[in-house]
């Protein structure tokens, strides 16, 4: 019986107006690869903030002082322009009433205070974040920890998330259930998951989701 329901976080509970910032910094760069590198550095490795970062971390080719200095700006009050998605808090509340609540996102160390601001640290106090321990999604270690840290089996939980190989493949390797929010109606890159996927496109259809597989209901079942 699924004991616990885990999150991804961006674009599954919130999203950045100002869209993905290392998109973004591919275009203040002059060297794409470099910017892969440094995502990726980022996503294992904790900072303090984005000035250690960029001390400490790999380097970056910028096509000028103006535009790293416009990126860093940007990426620094993204922190104050981070939304919650319409259906994220009643979902939460549900959900809440029913299984045990987690959070497991790859992203960096610093720049989350929209966490506390917007309500989710008190609502998912189970955080687990990759730069904290320096592993990501998909590796099979992450879901590992966390349903150990959980005192849970494989079994007890199901993954929710946008992503289809971090969040989706990840936890269904894992032996989790996964729940995909495909919110932009993309074809799955995959039709054979079996009785542990579910496909929904808003968290509004989520606790009722969460209700069915609780109680033995699996795949299309879930969604009456």
């Amino acid at each position: 019986m699924i004991q616990a329901a885990v999150f991804d976080l961006w674009n599954t509970l919130v999203y950045n107006p100002r869209g993905n910032p290392f998109d973004a910094l591919k275009s203040a760069t002059l060297v794409p690869s470099e910017v892969e590198i440094f995502e990726h550095h980022l996503m294992k490795t904790s900072y303090s903030s984005l000035v250690e970062a960029r001390r400490n971390g790999p380097a970056l080719t910028f096509r000028s002082t103006e535009s790293e200095l416009n990126w860093s700006r940007d990426f620094n009050a993204s922190d104050l322009e981070v939304a919650l998605f319409e259906d994220t808090l009643p979902c939460l509340e549900e959900t809440a009433a029913m299984v045990r609540l987690g959070l497991l996102t790859n992203t960096q160390s610093f720049g989350l205070s929209f966490l506390n601001r917007l309500g989710l640290s008190q609502r998912i106090p189970n955080q687990f974040i990759s730069a904290a321990l320096a592993l990501m999604k998909p590796n099979p270690k992450i879901f590992e920890h966390v349903q150990k840290n959980l005192g849970l089996f494989p079994g007890d939980l199901v993954m929710v998330g946008d992503t289809w190989n971090d969040d989706i493949e990840g936890a269904l390797s894992a032996g989790w259930s996964a729940i995909w929010i495909n919110r932009k109606g993309k074809k799955a890159p995959r039709q054979d998951l079996g009785p542990d996927f579910v496909e929904i496109d808003s968290l509004e259809a989520l606790p009722s989701v969460i209700k069915n597989l609780r109680a033995g209901l699996r795949c299309a079942q879930c969604l009456g």
